[in-house]
Protein backbone atom coordinates (compact mmCIF):
# COMPACT_ATOMS: atom_id res chain seq x y z
CA UNK A 1 0.00 0.00 0.00
CA UNK A 2 1.35 3.68 -1.20
CA UNK A 3 1.45 6.28 1.39
CA UNK A 4 -1.13 8.39 -0.51
CA UNK A 5 -3.22 5.33 0.60
CA UNK A 6 -2.82 5.32 4.24
CA UNK A 7 -2.83 9.12 3.84
CA UNK A 8 -6.47 8.79 2.69
CA UNK A 9 -7.56 5.59 4.98
CA UNK A 10 -6.45 7.53 7.68
CA UNK A 11 -8.38 10.76 7.32
CA UNK A 12 -4.52 12.61 7.54
CA UNK A 13 -3.49 15.82 4.68
CA UNK A 14 -2.19 13.90 1.16
CA UNK A 15 1.21 14.95 0.07
CA UNK A 16 1.59 15.31 -3.65
CA UNK A 17 4.88 15.56 -5.12
CA UNK A 18 4.83 17.60 -8.15
CA UNK A 19 8.61 18.15 -10.44
CA UNK A 20 8.98 21.17 -12.54
CA UNK A 21 11.45 20.27 -15.70
CA UNK A 22 12.26 21.82 -19.25
CA UNK A 23 15.09 24.15 -20.36
CA UNK A 24 17.00 26.63 -18.53
CA UNK A 25 15.18 30.05 -18.88
CA UNK A 26 11.53 28.75 -19.50
CA UNK A 27 10.20 29.94 -16.09
CA UNK A 28 10.37 27.38 -13.73
CA UNK A 29 11.20 29.12 -10.49
CA UNK A 30 8.88 32.11 -11.50
CA UNK A 31 5.99 29.74 -11.70
CA UNK A 32 6.61 28.39 -8.42
CA UNK A 33 7.17 31.55 -6.83
CA UNK A 34 3.45 32.59 -8.62
CA UNK A 35 1.80 29.42 -7.56
CA UNK A 36 2.93 29.52 -3.75
CA UNK A 37 3.37 33.25 -3.34
CA UNK A 38 0.91 34.84 -5.63
CA UNK A 39 4.25 37.03 -6.41
CA UNK A 40 5.79 37.62 -9.83
CA UNK A 41 9.73 37.97 -9.37
CA UNK A 42 11.13 39.42 -12.73
CA UNK A 43 14.97 38.36 -12.00
CA UNK A 44 15.80 34.74 -10.83
CA UNK A 45 18.73 33.30 -10.43
CA UNK A 46 19.17 29.75 -12.81
CA UNK A 47 18.17 26.96 -10.72
CA UNK A 48 21.49 24.23 -10.19
CA UNK A 49 20.33 22.54 -7.31
CA UNK A 50 16.82 21.29 -7.19
CA UNK A 51 14.80 23.35 -4.49
CA UNK A 52 11.40 22.24 -2.76
CA UNK A 53 8.57 25.16 -2.06
CA UNK A 54 5.18 23.94 0.07
CA UNK A 55 2.21 24.77 -0.54
CA UNK A 56 -1.67 23.92 1.16
CA UNK A 57 -4.20 23.03 -1.12
CA UNK A 58 -7.79 22.80 0.23
CA UNK A 59 -6.41 20.28 2.48
CA UNK A 60 -3.57 19.04 0.41
CA UNK A 61 -0.33 19.08 1.23
CA UNK A 62 1.51 20.00 -2.45
CA UNK A 63 6.13 19.84 -2.41
CA UNK A 64 6.81 21.84 -5.76
CA UNK A 65 10.38 21.04 -6.93
CA UNK A 66 12.36 23.16 -8.71
CA UNK A 67 14.75 21.68 -11.05
CA UNK A 68 17.83 22.62 -13.03
CA UNK A 69 17.31 23.06 -16.91
CA UNK A 70 21.12 22.82 -17.87
CA UNK A 71 22.26 19.37 -19.31
CA UNK A 72 25.53 19.05 -16.58
CA UNK A 73 23.14 19.16 -13.54
CA UNK A 74 19.90 16.51 -14.90
CA UNK A 75 21.45 13.96 -13.01
CA UNK A 76 19.66 15.36 -10.15
CA UNK A 77 16.89 16.13 -11.90
CA UNK A 78 15.94 12.28 -12.87
CA UNK A 79 15.90 11.85 -9.75
CA UNK A 80 13.07 13.76 -8.63
CA UNK A 81 10.74 12.73 -11.70
CA UNK A 82 11.12 9.53 -10.39
CA UNK A 83 9.54 10.06 -7.09
CA UNK A 84 7.03 12.69 -8.58
CA UNK A 85 3.39 12.12 -8.67
CA UNK A 86 2.92 14.77 -11.30
CA UNK A 87 5.50 16.37 -13.25
CA UNK A 88 5.36 19.69 -15.01
CA UNK A 89 7.04 19.79 -18.37
CA UNK A 90 7.59 23.53 -18.86
CA UNK A 91 8.78 25.55 -22.07
CA UNK A 92 8.71 29.34 -22.95
CA UNK A 93 5.96 29.83 -25.69
CA UNK A 94 7.55 32.42 -27.21
CA UNK A 95 10.75 30.47 -28.03
CA UNK A 96 11.08 27.71 -30.39
CA UNK A 97 14.17 25.68 -29.26
CA UNK A 98 12.27 25.14 -25.30
CA UNK A 99 9.50 23.94 -27.15
CA UNK A 100 11.41 21.56 -29.62
CA UNK A 101 13.11 20.08 -26.36
CA UNK A 102 9.24 19.43 -25.05
CA UNK A 103 10.38 15.68 -26.78
CA UNK A 104 13.29 15.40 -25.03
CA UNK A 105 12.09 15.53 -21.95
CA UNK A 106 9.24 13.58 -22.32
CA UNK A 107 11.78 10.88 -23.22
CA UNK A 108 13.60 11.62 -20.13
CA UNK A 109 10.29 11.53 -18.26
CA UNK A 110 9.57 8.16 -19.80
CA UNK A 111 12.98 6.88 -19.27
CA UNK A 112 12.52 7.52 -15.39
CA UNK A 113 8.56 6.84 -14.99
CA UNK A 114 7.67 5.07 -11.50
CA UNK A 115 4.17 4.36 -11.33
CA UNK A 116 0.96 6.13 -12.95
CA UNK A 117 2.61 9.43 -13.24
CA UNK A 118 0.96 12.48 -14.88
CA UNK A 119 2.35 14.58 -17.36
CA UNK A 120 1.21 18.29 -18.30
CA UNK A 121 3.14 20.73 -20.76
CA UNK A 122 3.24 23.85 -18.78
CA UNK A 123 3.77 26.73 -21.69
CA UNK A 124 4.33 29.97 -20.09
CA UNK A 125 4.99 33.75 -21.06
CA UNK A 126 1.34 34.14 -22.53
CA UNK A 127 1.77 37.88 -21.36
CA UNK A 128 4.10 38.40 -24.01
CA UNK A 129 3.15 38.48 -28.15
CA UNK A 130 2.39 34.96 -29.36
CA UNK A 131 3.30 33.36 -32.74
CA UNK A 132 0.98 31.40 -33.71
CA UNK A 133 3.28 28.67 -35.41
CA UNK A 134 5.24 28.34 -31.83
CA UNK A 135 1.26 27.93 -30.42
CA UNK A 136 0.54 25.45 -32.58
CA UNK A 137 3.81 23.41 -32.47
CA UNK A 138 3.44 23.27 -28.76
CA UNK A 139 -0.87 21.86 -29.37
CA UNK A 140 0.84 19.13 -31.22
CA UNK A 141 3.49 18.15 -28.99
CA UNK A 142 1.02 17.46 -26.44
CA UNK A 143 -1.16 15.63 -28.45
CA UNK A 144 1.81 13.48 -29.98
CA UNK A 145 2.50 12.77 -25.98
CA UNK A 146 -1.30 12.19 -25.10
CA UNK A 147 -0.59 15.45 -22.33
CA UNK A 148 -3.10 17.75 -20.96
CA UNK A 149 -1.92 21.24 -21.99
CA UNK A 150 -1.90 24.65 -19.81
CA UNK A 151 -1.00 28.03 -21.02
CA UNK A 152 -0.17 30.45 -18.37
CA UNK A 153 1.80 33.42 -17.54
CA UNK A 154 3.14 33.90 -14.17
CA UNK A 155 3.32 37.78 -14.67
CA UNK A 156 -0.60 38.45 -15.02
CA UNK A 157 -1.90 35.08 -13.69
CA UNK A 158 -3.44 33.51 -16.55
CA UNK A 159 -3.47 29.85 -16.47
CA UNK A 160 -2.35 29.84 -12.75
CA UNK A 161 -5.94 28.47 -11.56
CA UNK A 162 -5.69 25.41 -14.03
CA UNK A 163 -2.51 24.23 -12.46
CA UNK A 164 -4.07 24.18 -9.24
CA UNK A 165 -7.25 23.11 -10.57
CA UNK A 166 -4.93 20.62 -11.89
CA UNK A 167 -3.70 19.37 -8.63
CA UNK A 168 -7.55 18.62 -6.94
CA UNK A 169 -8.85 16.49 -9.76
CA UNK A 170 -9.98 13.23 -8.64
CA UNK A 171 -8.32 11.72 -11.72
CA UNK A 172 -4.60 12.31 -10.62
CA UNK A 173 -5.29 11.98 -7.04
CA UNK A 174 -6.34 8.56 -7.62
CA UNK A 175 -3.29 8.53 -9.44
CA UNK A 176 -0.78 8.53 -7.02
CA UNK A 177 -1.76 5.66 -5.60
CA UNK A 178 0.75 3.28 -7.61
CA UNK A 179 3.71 5.47 -6.83
CA UNK A 180 5.75 5.09 -4.11
CA UNK A 181 7.25 8.17 -2.60
CA UNK A 182 10.74 6.76 -0.74
CA UNK A 183 13.16 9.04 0.42
CA UNK A 184 16.79 7.94 0.73
CA UNK A 185 19.15 9.30 3.31
CA UNK A 186 20.34 11.77 0.51
CA UNK A 187 17.52 13.17 -0.26
CA UNK A 188 16.36 13.36 3.65
CA UNK A 189 19.76 15.57 4.12
CA UNK A 190 18.49 17.95 1.21
CA UNK A 191 15.47 18.39 3.06
CA UNK A 192 17.03 19.02 6.31
CA UNK A 193 19.73 21.19 4.52
CA UNK A 194 16.78 23.17 2.84
CA UNK A 195 14.76 23.55 6.01
CA UNK A 196 11.98 22.82 3.86
CA UNK A 197 9.59 19.75 3.05
CA UNK A 198 9.73 17.94 6.41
Amino acid sequence: MSKIENQHLLGTKPQISVTLVGSMGVGKSTLIQKLVYDQFVIEQKSTINPSCSKMNLNGMSIRLWDTAGQEQFRTFTFKYISRSHIVLIVCDSTDLQSIKDLNEWFEICDENKVGNQSRVIVATKMDLKQEDHLIDLVKNIATENKAKLIFCSSKNGSGINEITDLFEQTEVIESTKSVEYVEDEETQNEKISKGCCK
